[in-house]
């Protein structure tokens, strides 16, 4: 009880050597593992302006799951989407600037890719790495935000 009370009162300038001991100047971080979306028998959807953390991590079955990354400011330079999916739809929607790759998605059971996006319009935009499996009949649609028109 001695200790709780020795910092009951007012608070003045001879008061500040306290305080630094007391308060830590820096939160200790917690190292941020995947966010996750579950798309069991359901529909997982983000568009518009939305916070895309830097590890998505997508796992269900039966769902649908739409992804629009072309009005979202991404978190660094590469976002890691992995997938755990079967018998599901992932549409991923990407801008004209963002470069997505999907060598490391594996496919089986009558699973498809589509891209219908192509290479990215401008280049230096982020990259997009999707990874993980798919399975049962599960298909992957990717396509791409047209660039945005000039005024002059």
């Amino acid at each position: 009880m001695t200790e709780r009370c020795a910092f009951v009162g007012r608070l003045g300038r001879d008061d500040a050597p306290v305080l630094a001991a007391v308060s830590p100047t820096q939160a200790p971080v917690a190292p941020a593992g995947p966010v996750q979306f579950d798309a069991e028998w359901e529909t997982v959807r983000r568009k518009g302006v939305w916070s895309v953390p830097p590890n998505i991590l997508i796992t269900g079955s039966m769902g649908t799951i739409d992804l629009d990354f072309t009005n979202t400011t991404l978190p660094g330079p590469v976002v890691n989407v992995q997938l755990q999916v079967s018998t599901s739809t992932v549409k991923l929607r990407v801008g004209a600037d963002q470069e997505i790759r999907y060598t490391e998605l594996d496919k089986s059971g009558w699973s498809s890719i589509k891209d219908k996006g192509g290479p990215p319009l401008r280049p230096g935009g982020s990259v997009i790495n999707v990874s993980g499996s798919i399975s049962a009949m599960s298909g992957v649609k990717i396509t791409r935000a047209a660039a945005p028109k000039s005024r002059f």
